[in-house]
């Protein structure tokens, strides 16, 4: 029996690379901001809306968690400052904003959406002291910016979105700066890189400088780091550039016909409205336990994965973080029960119609069968 991967990432290939690998030999620049890295700047642009009608400017670097360590760095937050996020999330985040010297504070997610909202922040703000948001576009589903952009205007606390897997979904605020990830797993992969993103140019500009070290010509004005991209991998970015249309119009029939499936299946729950776009994974709520289901698939040849399980409160490295819940509980109930309760299904854009169908088949005899 084949096994049906969970992510399996659609690069271009070596001879799509090569003419950006030629041009950049022939021209001996390899890395510091070379000119395969301003053109895919350029272009990556398009994917970029601002919330005022215009594009964003965006920094290419080496990762996305970079592009998140250097929105955080120019907040300028004093050592000890409190950054609330959601405990459903990657460990990047978290790590970012402890390596940054700051405290993280962690929170729930809406129930529908498995997000940190605008409202669940000022909830959590009217029980504990908060200098810096930083929500997360889960799976890769957009925030509302507007509504983010208006809590920075009526609360005076920055906001930095994580949104590592929402390229070409999530529009960059006025006034929210945004992280995104080039993981060779996330839809527009590249290997590794990512972009940092914001409606304002001089706040690109001071993050190219630190990006480099902080040097503005041989004197580093600010603290900084080395964040850049490589030639070589904006090479692989204007490659997967060419290919993007045609790969985006792949993941939306795959997607499409995913729903059609999985809106069969009695008892499960998918993410709110799963219709309007393909997501960068998979994860859908169980009417059983997750880890039984995901036992069942994998006899079947399924591979699956219980995303952010466990929760970020319940890492050892971060269980001693302070926790915001339901009317400042320190309970995160509903994050406990999303990460044991929900699984991550295969999803990518090599998925046959037959895949398809086994994986639905394979889910639905696992939950008559669990009960």
């Amino acid at each position: 029996m084949q096994k049906i991967r969970l992510l399996d990432p659609n690069l271009p290939t070596p001879e799509q690379i090569a003419p950006f690998l030629s041009a950049m030999h022939e021209r001996r620049w390899y890395t510091n901001f070379g000119p395969l890295v301003a053109e895919f700047e350029s272009k990556i642009q398009e994917l970029l809306p601002c919330s005022n009608g215009d594009t964003a400017r965006a920094l290419a670097v080496g990762s996305g968690t970079l592009a998140l360590d250097l929105a955080l760095r120019l907040l300028g937050l004093p050592t000890n400052s409190r950054v609330l996020l959601p405990s459903f999330n990657f460990p990047a985040a978290a790590n970012v904003v402890c390596n940054a010297g700051l405290i993280p504070v962690f929170c729930e997610v809406d129930a529908d959406q498995w997000v940190l909202t605008p409202e669940i922040a000022h909830a959590c703000i009217a029980h504990a002291e908060i200098d810096a948001v930083v929500p997360v576009a889960t799976f890769g589903r957009p925030l509302d910016v507007d509504a983010w952009d208006a809590l920075v205007t009526s609360t005076g606390i920055p906001v930095v979105i994580d949104a590592a897997a929402a390229l070409g979904q999530q529009t960059v605020g006025k006034h929210a700066t945004v992280a995104f990830s080039l993981h060779a797993t996330k839809p527009f992969g590249i290997g590794e890189g990512g972009l940092l993103a914001s409606a304002d140019e001089p706040l690109i500009e001071r993050a190219r400088r630190a990006s480099n070290f902080g040097f503005s010509t041989r004197q580093v004005v600010d603290l900084g780091l080395n964040a850049k991209m490589s030639e070589f991998h904006a090479a692989v970015g204007l490659a997967q550039w060419e290919r993007w249309p045609r790969l985006e119009e792949i993941r939306r029939r795959i997607w499409q016909v995913y729903g059609d499936h999985l809106e069969q299946i009695s008892g499960i729950v998918l993410p709110a409205d799963f219709r309007e776009r393909p997501l960068a994974a998979l994860q859908v709520r169980l009417p059983a336990p997750a880890n039984k289901v995901a036992r069942r698939l994998a006899d079947a040849g399924i591979e699956t994965r219980q995303w952010y399980c466990p929760p970020l409160h319940r890492h050892a490295a971060f269980a001693r973080f302070e926790r915001v819940g339901e009317a400042g509980s320190d309970r995160l109930t509903l994050t406990d029960e999303l990460t044991t309760a929900s699984l991550g299904l295969p999803w990518h854009s090599f998925l046959t119609l037959e895949d398809i169908a086994r994986v639905c088949e394979s889910l639905e005899k696992a939950l008559s069968d669990i009960g």
